[in-house]
């Protein structure tokens, strides 16, 4: 088979160059996103130490492209030292919780959050471990962060061949 990446112009190598970085950058992205967000925050809560939380705010909130949104404020203690938290969920999406968080909200009743003990600021209301993102992100992940690389890999391989060719 023919390689036909050296018959391509300085513009269209630019365009290729520019679309497997673009691949590679966003496939290794969406990876890091799973692991400093997801999993990070699940590993940290993994001692399942709770604080009673009271809500101070609740809304629901439509995002661009229709999709809707729970954004909360809670106060909580540990320690004797206060703290605010706003994070609902670390897998799931936060407008699956709107109705229950309105619901003690309206009522005044506490919460309970799962906090990192080391480091108390850090505190979710549901740490409940989901495995959509592992079978659905990572895959497209690696899918991407591969074929970019394969791409940069190959143009700077014809390159070099190219380079030693004059």
């Amino acid at each position: 088979m023919k390689d036909h990446s050296q018959n391509l112009s300085r513009g269209q190598r630019i365009v290729v160059w520019l679309f497997g970085g673009a691949c590679f950058a966003f496939g290794l992205l969406l990876f890091v996103d799973i692991i400093t967000d997801d999993l990070y925050g699940y590993w940290r809560t993994r001692a399942e130490v709770t604080a009673v939380a009271h809500l101070r705010s609740v809304e629901s909130r439509t995002l661009s492209g229709g999709t809707t949104s729970t954004i909360v404020r809670y106060d909580y203690q540990v320690g004797g030292e206060s703290f605010t938290g706003s994070r609902i969920a670390i897998f799931k999406k936060t407008r699956d919780f709107y109705e229950r968080l309105s619901s003690s909200f309206r009522s005044g009743a506490p919460i309970r959050v799962f906090i990192d003990p080391q480091h108390p600021y850090f505190a979710v209301i549901d740490r409940d471990f989901a495995w959509w993102p592992f079978i659905v992100a990572v895959p497209f992940s690696l899918i991407f962060t591969t074929t970019g690389f394969l791409i940069l890999r190959h143009l700077m391989r014809t390159q070099e061949t190219f380079n030693h060719a004059l």
